[in-house]
């Protein structure tokens, strides 16, 4: 019988620890959710990966197509600057100041990740690193960055606009940190 109640105890004392392993920690939880963080960035920066790549395989420079009969044109354009080409005459310079802007908020984003809530701020953090790495892989692989999203307008500065998917996200990425920024 002692026995008996011996072994009842072990496994009690057994099953509590099983227990108090399965309660989630909140550092495991930060590690958990860096890692869908970083795969999110992943995810976001492959489809823009992908969608460059068809481009420079199928668009000639000097064809434009409509996309679905909408006034959102495929083209591709090649931008060795900034946006709007600014500095274009300086890819060296765009290069280097691409490589630490996008270190910057790679660090800003691995810190954002460790920290409890903030997802306004996670999701700006996550669309400002996607497009910023893809960015900056073109302008470090390619030595410019190839643009393909334009819009049909009458307007010539409107017209001559040409952005990628990468600028969206950098757009998007803006805003979500604006409106976290309006909330606080």
């Amino acid at each position: 019988m002692q026995l008996l109640n011996m072994s009842l105890s072990l496994l009690q004392r057994l099953n509590e620890d099983r227990k108090e392993q399965e309660e989630l920690d909140p550092t495991i939880i930060r590690k958990v959710s860096t890692l869908f963080l970083s795969n999110d960035i992943n995810k976001v920066s492959s489809i823009e990966s992908k969608l460059k790549q068809y481009i420079e395989e199928n668009v000639s420079e000097t064809e434009e197509k409509s996309l679905c009969g909408t006034g959102i044109l495929i083209r591709k354009v090649y931008n060795k600057g900034f946006a709007f080409n600014s500095m274009d005459s300086e890819p060296e310079k765009v290069k280097k100041a691409s490589v630490m802007t996008t270190a910057a908020i790679g660090l800003l984003t691995i810190i954002e990740a460790f920290r409890e809530g903030h997802m306004l701020s996670k999701i700006a953090l996550t669309f400002l690193s996607a497009g910023a790495l893809s960015n900056t892989y073109d302008r470090v692989v390619r030595g410019k960055v190839v643009d393909y999203i334009g819009i049909k307008s009458s307007h010539k500065i409107l017209g001559n606009i040409t952005a990628n998917l990468a600028d969206i996200y950098i757009l998007l990425g803006s805003v979500f940190a604006f409106l976290k920024k309006k909330i606080d």
